[in-house]
């Protein structure tokens, strides 16, 4: 892009924040909540490139700083570039977008329509990236397996949603637990999603929280460490394992007579959603002893394991 020498550029000035007001809402329609947001926010942190007609601003674009990945790269985003309809087709946009690459080498900024993509084209833009930005509903039945996607050309088409980034799971909370409509998978393996087709690297279980699953999932690791501060706990796990060595374990007496009793258990496993009382073995356990009470840290996670759906959700406690 050839470098230019223009007077009539420069940043703008704090006094000229109501004519930067009335360009935003010329060129944009946002709502009130939104300018206010953004002259108590946005408007004296980041510069303002305006361009002038009679030492007023007529066209205007903010330079926000951003940083490009994986690179991690240093690079200005062109934000609000708009010009007052009065003063279109004088060449403000293009004297802004030539001020800007003189500040600033590395440029980026989204063409809001087919005519703007020409316009930018024509100017020595290219393009770099496309970006659709779509909620899926939390109901997997009624989640959409295909979103309408808007091309460059303008023309409307369609693309088959595969893979969801596995980035967009970073802040997920450990308790959650995600499960994707069929035909959908992550990029890579993320804690706590479960593909559509049923698939599950790793599923990190803790105490107290509810886990329910609405069909059958294949799970290649169940994480769920407990802490063991008394000498009896009980478990209810969403999947069948072997006893651990570490414990005793009692199940509950079918021939009891109205009343809550365990006996032994007998066997070497333990099934899904049925509650067990443990009672650890101190001599097998790894301790950590305080002047006050001690805390055996036990695991009752598993490998290559089936979880299918329960008639009522299970909590693991």
């Amino acid at each position: 892009m050839p470098s230019v020498s223009c007077s009539d550029i420069r940043l703008a000035l704090p006094q000229e924040w109501t004519q930067i007001d009335k360009l935003v809402r010329h060129g944009f329609g946002d709502d009130e909540p939104f300018l206010r947001a953004y002259f108590d926010h946005i408007w004296q942190k980041y510069p303002t490139l305006v361009s002038l007609s009679g030492n007023q601003p007529v066209a205007m674009t903010i330079l926000l700083p951003c940083r490009v990945m994986p690179q991690n790269e240093e690079a200005t985003y062109l934000y609000a570039l708009t010009t007052h309809p009065n003063h279109r087709s004088q060449g403000h946009a293009k004297a802004l977008l030539q001020a800007a690459h003189q500040l600033h080498k590395r440029l980026f900024l989204h063409a809001a329509s087919p005519s703007l993509h020409e316009f930018y084209a024509r100017l020595g833009w290219r393009d770099c990236m496309w970006m659709r930005k779509k909620l899926l509903p939390a109901d997997e039945g009624n989640a959409p397996q295909e979103i309408p996607v808007e091309l460059k050309s303008g023309e409307g088409d369609t693309y088959q949603v595969t893979e969801v980034a596995s980035e967009a799971f970073d802040e997920m909370p450990s308790n959650v637990i995600i499960e994707l409509p069929d035909g959908i998978s992550t990029t890579n393996p993320v804690t706590n999603v479960i593909n559509g087709d049923g698939t599950c690297e790793t599923l990190d279980l803790t105490d107290v929280d509810g886990f329910g699953t609405k069909k059958t999932i294949e799970v290649e690791e169940v994480i769920y460490e407990r802490e063991v501060d008394s000498d009896v706990m009980t478990v209810c796990l969403p999947y069948s394992m072997e006893v651990p060595e570490d414990v005793s374990v009692f199940q509950l007496d079918a021939d009891a007579d109205g009343s809550v009793s365990f006996v032994t258990l007998e066997g070497d496993s333990l099934e899904a959603y049925q509650p067990y009382l443990m009672q650890p073995k101190e001599e097998n356990l790894s301790r950590r002893a305080s002047s006050s009470s001690e805390t055996a840290t036990l695991s009752l996670g598993a490998k290559n394991v089936s979880i299918s759906p329960a008639k009522e959700n299970a909590v693991v406690s």
